[in-house]
């Protein structure tokens, strides 16, 4: 299995991709509930492999993810990945047919100061949770958008930090919040949440990716995350240890998200 504990600060410069995900600016709890208020019993480490074993393809979060997302030359990877948990949460609200691509751009250019700056995924999050992300500027969106009475103008493109937002584009990214989240503490608490159901946000070495299932290796726990490198890795996945996740959740913030808003025109 390849691409297992990626020195994403090093491999990924080598590699020519790039990362962007800056250290935590708040405390934990400080700007968002934290999982342990809500979830004071966490669930046993001798279940975890029986649990993950159950949880099919077709049930899990990631049977949600509909579409790679690729940053390109953009230190965007926070947005990427709070972008694609927005999508994931939507579809399992609303179902797959209803997906709507989100544009990370929309969000990263509320945290950072230029396209390779980076951003904290606790500035994106709270971004995602206080005003939403915009759909992707694509021929079906604003087709879709038109049909339910959303502004098609109020888009932008998956990547270029250069565009320049809509006049009262606020009004449709209130559409895409994220409700619900949660701030993770530990690494039981993180896997406590997959199993749960929740995507899981989180920074490592100055990348962001997005925690979408529990597998086990060699008899190891490890984190299945999706990353924003387009055809990387797994088909776009790679695999964290359970060393690596713990000692990066303290600096860089992981979060669970739960629900997200439901707008009129969906319910």
């Amino acid at each position: 299995m390849s691409n297992i504990i990626i020195d994403f600060a090093n491999d990924g410069v080598h590699d020519g991709l790039f990362n962007g995900a800056l250290p935590r600016e708040d405390n934990h709890g400080e700007n968002f509930a934290t999982f342990a208020s809500e979830y004071p019993t966490l669930i046993p480490r001798d279940q975890w492999e029986s649990l993950a074993a159950a949880i099919d393809d077709e049930g899990s979060i990631e049977a949600l993810v509909q579409k790679i997302k690729n940053q390109r030359q953009e230190g965007t990877c926070t947005a990427n990945e709070v972008a694609s948990a927005i999508e994931i949460i939507w579809c399992l609200t609303f179902g797959v047919g209803s997906w709507v691509e989100l544009s990370p751009i929309s969000l990263y250019k509320q945290c950072a100061r230029g396209p390779n700056s980076g951003s904290s995924v606790s500035c994106i999050v709270k971004t995602a949770q206080n005003i939403g992300a915009l759909p992707v500027d694509n021929e079906k969106n604003r087709a879709w958008m038109e049909s339910v009475g959303l502004n098609p103008a109020h888009v932008l493109d998956a990547v270029g930090f250069s565009q320049r937002y809509p006049q009262d584009w606020e009004q449709t990214a209130s559409s895409f919040r994220i409700k619900e989240v949660f701030d993770i503490g530990s690494f039981e608490e993180f896997i406590t949440a997959l199993l749960m159901g929740f995507p899981v946000c989180y920074g490592r070495k100055g990348h962001s990716i997005l925690g979408v299932r529990l597998v086990f290796i060699d008899g190891k726990p490890h984190i299945k995350y999706l990353n924003s490198w387009g055809d990387w890795g797994d088909n776009g996945y790679g695999y964290d240890s359970e060393r690596f996740v713990a000692n990066a959740i303290a600096q860089y913030g992981a979060f669970a998200v739960r629900t997200c808003y439901v707008p009129d025109f969906m319910s």
